[in-house]
């Protein structure tokens, strides 16, 4: 199923280098994400979500009525400054993963979860970590099995 990114950011009247700038990614990145030649990573997933005022999973697949009536509605704008101001310039790369936080509080052990998502402990001990990032589709399970949204799993 094709993401929003596209028909998003052309409704908010961005460009791709504008919206590039704002998750820090580039132009050229958010044109491969637009044409889903490039699985974006889930931190920038989250961004670009953050930045439309979407959910991560109305961002990769269907957009829900009262969101597609909210952007054609009216001439959507987003406001760069206040988004800046928020996540920072350099958000993509300072997110800090919250599972460990998460299983903690779920009381769920490394090779549970590694279990229920499908992949080893040693990945999840690595996410936890910051030293690799899950896929969008592996963060879409780990959200899952943990009961949270995608967003949900890392801080900005």
């Amino acid at each position: 199923m094709p993401n929003n990114v596209s028909w998003l950011r052309n409704k908010a009247k961005l460009t791709q280098a504008e919206v590039g700038e704002l998750v820090g990614a580039s132009g050229q990145e958010i044109s491969l994400i637009e044409l889903e030649n490039r699985t974006p990573s889930v931190v920038t997933f989250i961004l670009l979500a953050y930045l439309f005022g979407v959910s991560v999973v109305e961002l990769d697949g269907k957009l829900s009525p009262k969101t597609i009536e909210r952007y054609e509605a009216e001439d959507y704008i987003i406001n760069s400054r206040s988004f800046k101001k928020q996540y920072g310039r350099n958000a993509s790369e300072t997110a800090t993963c919250r599972i460990v936080d998460i299983v903690t509080d779920k009381d769920i052990t490394q090779t549970r979860l590694a279990t229920l998502v499908g992949i080893s402990r040693k990945m999840v001990y690595c996410y936890q970590k910051n030293i690799h990032r899950p896929s969008l589709e592996k963060a879409i399970r780990i959200a899952e099995v943990l009961e949270v949204t995608v967003e949900e799993l890392y801080s900005f």
